[in-house]
């Protein structure tokens, strides 16, 4: 299966608004906000380090914690309460490639009023700094998702 889409239908699905930037944050373990924006406060929670603004907005509240190892996300959630909406990614595990820290493998939960939307990825090979080239076929067998 495969998907052919824009941004759109991933900030419908998550339920909160997503670009490239946002996008490619989430799947680098990187924060979906930019952090020097607001003030926060620094506390820890089990394992981890748990960041979250000195004041959360009235539309939605957000919650970083970061691993103690490599300072990358552990998780990291983004609830609208009044809309019944949350989103939180988990950072399962994390490699290592040419000297820096990416995820390996990642889940995404979405929760819109009773819809639950649950999305696991596993990167299984990273490399780093190679001329990029993009053929674009479609393996036989495979159908579109029509949404």
């Amino acid at each position: 299966t495969y998907f052919d889409g824009d941004f759109s239908y991933l900030s419908d699905l998550l339920g909160t608004q997503i670009d490239f930037t946002k996008a490619q944050n989430i799947l680098l373990g990187e924060t979906v906000y930019d952090l020097k924006q607001d003030d926060y406060v620094l506390s820890t929670h089990e394992k981890s380090y748990l960041l979250q603004p000195k004041e959360q907005k009235q539309l939605f509240e957000i919650f970083f914690l970061i691993n103690p190892a490599h300072f990358r996300l552990d998780s990291q959630q983004v609830a609208q309460n009044l809309e019944q909406r949350m989103m939180e990614v988990d950072y399962i595990t994390y490699q290592e490639v040419g000297k820096q820290v990416f995820p390996e493998k990642l889940k995404v939960y979405s929760v819109e009023k009773s819809n639950e939307t649950i999305i696991g990825l596993e990167f299984k090979s990273i490399t780093l700094n190679e001329d990029l080239n993009f053929p674009y076929k479609i393996p036989s067998g495979f159908k579109q998702l029509e949404l």
